[in-house]
């Protein structure tokens, strides 16, 4: 690995234009200036000048400033020519007016060599007085300067200070949200490479701040081959940092994908996230397989990406890893695999509903023997919702009426003449002093294809005994082989112990 310092030093570009206007302390000299830019908006050129030219011989720093830059392009339409000294003139009486813009035209001029002898300890002077007002520009070029080493030596201490006071504004929290910044950031805290962090922020403010969409692709373009040599492909962090550096070009441009150079910024940054994600899952770190899978599962025409995170999240403990897995080979029909990453994610989660969710999947997948295991080991862990599925019948029975008064419930409705939950959970009901649990259980035609509804199933947990016929209470009543007669459900029980579990979770 080399420095990004090396890599980054042909790329600087020293920002030119010195036409920004800051705040100064005289709030009346200010509004006064910007009073004649109507003459220039509205073409009167001529007495733009001219009220220029009274604020200006009246110490208005701001119109001094003004006329330096007019004089260093020259104006033919205000009948200004090109004149170096009346620049140097207004320009340096700017900046012994405190004008912090003044101050960095100085250290510019005198940097450049410009109308006067190069001096670069006047132009850091200068640069110097700007940044103690707060000129972005004057503390840019400073960090500029002493990290180039080109007209004094090369500080990096000093030029990392100036960068972090052009990003005032920016604060550590709020450069977490710039990749740029945030690969920075990495450099500097995480491999204690100052010299690479100041480099690549450069870097970034240099040029990427002030690019145009193409531009900024042409740049990320540029930056990819110096940022590979600088990688650490032993390191997850590190490659976990670069990861996440090409996985905000991603985000950053997914909301205008439909847009032709978005898609290009999006096409070129996706396999450098996903492949910079992968090695560092690859050598254990789990947010990397987090973030590989969320940034994969945006671009589902690769599903082998999916696969592989998922893989590797369930390698590592990740119950959502192992119910892909599973659900993955429940798919495609390879019941060992899929078992196998169910009973982990199973040994995981230890949830009813989660476990009855399994049994969801196998049930739709009609692996019934495999449905009916998952269900009872959900009854099992509390869980009660499935016990009516367990236990569908034929039976054309319906609710009865005025026999049945519920003592207490946790879900249901009560109609003028019979009592019908809406959802399966434990009812105890209390008639002629026995206790009862009730549940409803699916009714299905003749076809098996579809639902003509619920039925209520009574069971007399003293008796372990069911009814249907809730108009004679004292008939009907069904043993546990008779019971097995008539169920139909393809998940039915097939042994009492199993119609006992069912019937202990109801009762109990």
């Amino acid at each position: 690995m080399k420095s990004l310092f090396t890599s980054f030093l042909i790329l600087f570009c020293f920002i030119l234009s010195p036409r920004l206007y800051s705040q100064t302390s005289s709030e009346q000299q200010l509004y006064e200036y910007k009073k004649t830019h109507q003459y220039n908006q509205q073409g009167y050129y001529n007495t733009w000048v001219r009220e220029l030219k009274k604020l200006a011989n009246n110490d208005n720093p701001y119109a001094q400033q003004a006329l330096g830059e007019l004089y260093i392009d020259g104006h033919s339409e205000a009948g200004i020519k090109r004149n170096s000294e009346e620049a140097y003139k207004w320009f340096k009486k700017s900046a012994d007016n405190n004008n912090p813009d003044g101050q960095f035209a100085m250290g510019w001029l005198h940097e450049r060599g410009s109308f006067v002898k190069q001096s670069a300890t006047t132009a850091i002077k200068w640069y110097k007085q700007a940044s103690l007002q707060g000129s972005k520009k004057a503390n840019l070029q400073l960090a500029n300067l002493y990290m180039s080493g080109d007209l004094i030596e090369k500080n990096v201490d000093e030029a990392y200070r100036y960068v972090d006071k052009y990003l005032i504004d920016y604060p550590e929290e709020a450069r977490q949200d710039q990749p740029y910044y945030r690969l920075a950031g990495h450099f500097k805290t995480y491999r204690n490479d100052k010299e690479s962090a100041v480099s690549l922020y450069l870097f970034y403010i240099n040029n990427y701040v002030f690019a145009d969409t193409e531009n900024e692709f042409n740049l990320l373009k540029t930056v990819e081959p110096l940022l590979s040599n600088a990688v650490n492909p032993e390191d997850a962090n590190d490659l976990f940092a670069f990861a996440t550096f090409y996985q905000g070009f991603f985000d950053d441009y997914y909301h205008l994908r439909s847009n032709e150079l978005s898609k290009k910024i999006m096409d070129f940054s996706y396999p450098l996230a996903v492949n910079y994600f992968k090695e560092a899952a690859e050598l254990g770190h789990v947010e990397a397989m987090k973030q590989g899978l969320k940034i994969a599962e945006l671009q589902k025409l690769n599903t082998n990406n999916i696969l592989t995170f998922n893989t590797l999240l369930a390698e590592a403990g990740n119950p959502d890893g192992m119910q892909y897995l599973a659900t993955n080979y429940l798919n495609i029909n390879d019941l060992e695999r899929s078992e196998f990453w169910f009973q982990k994610y199973a040994d995981v989660v230890d949830s009813d509903v989660s476990i009855r969710y399994i049994g969801d999947d196998y049930y739709e997948e009609e692996e019934y023997d495999l449905a009916k295991k998952w269900y009872l080991t959900s009854l099992q862990k509390g869980g009660l919702v499935y016990a009516p599925l367990l236990l569908a019948t034929t039976a054309k029975q319906f609710a009865g009426t005025d026999n049945w008064k519920p003592v207490k419930g946790n879900s249901g409705r009560q109609g003028k003449s019979n009592y019908v939950p809406e959802s399966l959970v434990q009812f105890d009901l209390d008639y002629n002093g026995d206790h009862f649990a009730y549940a409803l259980v699916d009714i299905k035609t003749e076809n098996k294809k579809t639902y003509s509804g619920k039925t209520p199933l009574l069971i007399n947990c003293s008796e372990k005994t069911f009814h249907y016929n809730y108009e004679n209470m004292e008939s009907d009543d069904m043993t546990l082989s008779d019971l097995f007669e008539i169920l139909s459900s393809p998940i039915k029980p097939k042994s009492d112990s199993e119609v006992a579990l069912i019937v202990e979770a109801l009762c109990n």
